[in-house]
């Protein structure tokens, strides 16, 4: 069963490196290959603390990626002025 997960975290953790290549992305996109390289690697023998290692190697700097992938998308997305205030509401008696 670990090795489904392991397998999946891969393939997940390649596709999304895929889209990037640009600016800070690309720096992460380099880190979160080289990772998988190493964990790829882990995979091959039987130190399972090296896979465990490994493992949570690739899904710290896949963290890293996501908070860069967002702060990407955030600075990109489009300010809208829909003329929308937050306000209270206020009972009166």
């Amino acid at each position: 069963m670990p090795e489904i997960h392991l397998c999946t975290k891969l393939k997940n953790s390649s596709r999304i490196t895929d889209k990037f290549a640009e600016g800070e992305l690309a720096e992460k996109k380099v880190e979160v290959e080289a990772a998988l390289v190493d964990l790829k690697k882990a995979l091959e023998g039987n130190d399972t603390a090296a896979i465990k290692t490994e493992t949570e190697k690739v899904a710290a700097i896949s963290q890293t990626l996501g908070a860069a992938m967002y702060a990407a998308t955030a600075a990109e997305a489009p300010k809208a002025d829909d003329g929308v205030e937050d306000a209270e509401i206020v009972e009166e008696a």
